[in-house]
Formats: structure tokens, sequence, C-alpha cells
């Protein structure tokens, strides 16, 4: 038996019927999509209720608002977000005569980036060095040192990773190559 049609009244009085959705599979994908693109709304809710977090993408929607679409509020903002992780660009590192090697990491994300921290790992698996990169003013990059030279033996890699304000976090392992 058919379920009979729901009706929704909008605010100028106009009526019409809410379709039916078709019994149709989704995909994992499609469903893991549906389930984060409901956790981004949640999330829409929370930044809109707090001030701080709703004042801050109020001022980075400026700036969005002239580079991509005007029909853009502060909770769409937060949804586009959470969506989209971070990105890294670029790990490169530079090697002075006798000091710590630096770690230069290229980064960005919608908003912000709350935290980058950086890991050298060996071969087997176990963390040598690990600590938080900072951003030197007024530069767009973030650097950490790496202070011990003589953990930079064939093998051993970098494993950056970079999170965002709504929690999202992007990894990226390269080998140390000097």
């Amino acid at each position: 038996m058919k379920k009979p049609p729901t009706y929704i009244v909008n605010r100028e009085g106009i009526t019409w019927t809410v379709p039916d959705p078709p019994k149709k599979c989704w995909s994992e994908r499609q469903v893991a999509h549906f389930s984060r693109f409901e956790l981004a709304k949640e999330y829409g809710r929370r930044v809109v209720a707090d001030p701080a977090l709703s004042e801050l993408y109020r001022s980075r929607l400026k700036q969005w608002k002239k580079k991509k679409s005007r029909n853009v509020g502060v909770y769409q903002m937060a949804i586009l977000d959470f969506m989209h992780p971070p990105t890294i660009h670029d790990i490169r590192f530079e090697k002075s005569i006798q000091g710590p090697v630096r770690v230069i990491i290229e980064a960005v994300a919608n908003t912000s980036i709350t935290a980058v921290s950086v890991k050298v790992v060996a071969p087997g698996g176990m963390i040598l060095e690990q600590g938080e990169a900072s951003k030197p003013l007024p530069y767009i990059y973030y650097q950490y040192y790496i202070h011990d030279p003589s953990l930079l033996q064939p093998g051993v890699t970098c494993r950056v990773s970079v999170c965002d304000i709504p929690g999202n976090i992007t990894e990226k392992e390269i080998a140390l190559s000097l």
C-alpha cells in the first residue's frame, strides 16, 4: 500500500507535496558522505551558536565573498570548512652547515590551521623525534627544526599532520632526503 503524500506550506501559503524518495540502494561511499554532511551541518549549527567561532567565520567570510560566491553565510562557510580538510602543498628540508635541519611546510585551510605537528620516524615505525611546527611571521609557511642530525639516515621519514578549526587532519609522509 502506498503511503499518502506529505504536504508542506511555506510562508507565502504555497502548498506542495514532498516527493517520496525512491527505494534506492546507496553505495558505502555515498552513505559515508551523507553521514559526514550531517556532521558538517551539526558543526555549522554549533558555529552559529558560538559567538567567538561565529565572529571568526564572519571575518573570513568577507575575504571569501571577494573571491568566490557572494551568497554564502557563516553557516554555509562552516559547513564548507568542515567538508574540506586542510591541504599540504609542499614539505622541504634545508640543512645548514652545522646547525639543525629545518623542515618547511606549506599548508592551507579554508579558515585557519590550528596545529602543525612533525614526527621523524625510523624504518621500523619508531618515533625518533616529534614536536609542533611554528609559523614565523610574516611568512606563509610553518617550520620545524630537527635538532639531532644523526637521525637523518636512509629509510627515515618525516610525517607531517595539519589540523584545522573543525578538527580535520591531513597527513603526509615523505622520506628525509637532503
